[in-house]
């Protein structure tokens, strides 16, 4: 791992709870947690399906630049992982939140993979 001069990670590792639910100490999915209980907040078009998603617990680094390197900041993931409580699950997943057009170091990407706890079930 390199080191940083100011004694920070360059890219730090984040682990949160996600679920569509929301709740205590989760991250929702596209947006704020909503009580989706509602019939006022049911979406009216007949195709859109609201549906419950079981909870993940995601390790994740935060990067900017183009992203051109996302193989070497996956691989930076897994080598943090393993000297951790954490085991990945499947393959990493590259996440790009900016338009194109952002200049590189303005741009925000993660490296992200499902994790569980090896001493959980």
């Amino acid at each position: 791992m390199k080191s940083d001069p100011w004694g920070r990670l360059e890219a730090r590792l984040r682990l949160y709870r996600q679920s569509l639910c929301g709740g205590a100490g989760s991250a929702a999915h596209g947006g704020s947690a909503r009580d989706h209980s509602r019939s006022d907040r049911l979406p009216t078009d007949p195709a859109v399906h609201i549906v419950t998603a079981p909870e993940e617990t995601i390790a994740v680094l935060r990067f900017s630049g183009s992203g051109e390197d996302m193989a070497a900041r996956q691989a930076e993931l897994f080598a943090q992982l393993s000297d951790s409580q954490w085991k990945p699950e499947g393959s990493a997943h590259a996440l790009f939140y900016d338009a194109p057009f952002t200049l590189p170091f303005l741009r925000r990407n993660e490296a992200a993979v499902l994790v569980k706890e090896l001493n959980s079930d």
